[in-house]
């Protein structure tokens, strides 16, 4: 009888110690399997970190290039009532051949000459529909006489009085266009405040966009507009190009 409680009870030590060893096996293969896949789930992180960094070196520089990116040029053989820039260009020695267009200088005065001829131009061959009123206005400063403003009012010629304008700022259907060539702007903006001050057409005005030029070489920007509501009407054309800078800093 006692040899026999010794080996069953040596077999069931045995069984014991055969599952133990399993049990453990079976933990450390578990750890092993878990570790695996951390390890692969760390290495698939990295590469989409890599991944990333790399799609990132790649459109940050396309999407520049498609912001600066200047449509293409049309000739000047395309119909009239289209813009060319090609025929735009044309203007350019004209208006630079004499130098810097410093105010009340012969270059000033020569180029002032130069808009009004092509004004009267353009108001020949415009369509009997269509009514440009050209005024010359003069104005003075404190250190400056002999100054003026080009403003040139488009409307229908079935517009009436003091119908609402939108208004076209640049240095030398119910709404009517107002282009104002100012003078005398880099000392002060004189020529805008003598317009808005004095002009007869200044209450007529509703919106008016300000055109400027720091070079000849980019794209046209949208630096500064108010109120902000603009902006979702600007970001209905067909390239939009904008910055926030620029209001920041002018404020």
């Amino acid at each position: 009888m006692l040899p026999s409680l010794l080996v069953l009870l040596l077999t069931s030590r045995g069984k014991n110690s055969h599952d133990e060893n399993q049990i453990f096996l079976d933990r450390q293969k578990s750890y092993n399997e878990d570790a695996s896949v951390k390890q692969h789930q760390h290495i698939l992180k990295r590469l989409m970190i890599i991944l990333f960094g790399c799609l990132f070196l790649l459109a940050a520089p396309l999407a520049l290039y498609a912001s600066y990116a200047l449509s293409s040029i049309k000739p000047r053989t395309i119909s009239l009532h289209e813009f060319s820039e090609g025929r735009a260009r044309d203007f350019y020695p004209n208006l630079t051949q004499y130098g810097p267009r410093a105010s009340n200088t012969y270059a000033d005065y020569r180029t002032r000459a130069f808009l009004i001829s092509k004004i009267y131009r353009i108001r020949s061959m415009a369509k009997k529909s269509i009514q440009f009123e050209i005024n010359l206005q003069n104005f003075t400063t404190k250190n400056i006489e002999e100054l003026q403003n080009i403003a040139v009012c488009i409307s229908n010629s079935n517009s009436l009085k003091n119908t609402p304008c939108l208004m076209l700022i640049a240095h030398y259907n119910s709404v009517n266009l107002i282009a104002l060539f100012t003078s005398a702007e880099e000392t002060g903006l004189n020529g805008a405040e003598a317009f808005i001050i004095n002009h007869p057409w200044k209450n007529d005005i509703r919106r008016f966009i300000n055109i400027d030029s720091g070079g000849g070489n980019e794209k046209a920007i949208l630096y500064r507009v108010k109120p902000p509501q603009f902006v979702r009407e600007y970001s209905q054309v067909p390239r939009p190009h904008a910055n926030v800078i620029g209001d920041e800093i002018l404020g």
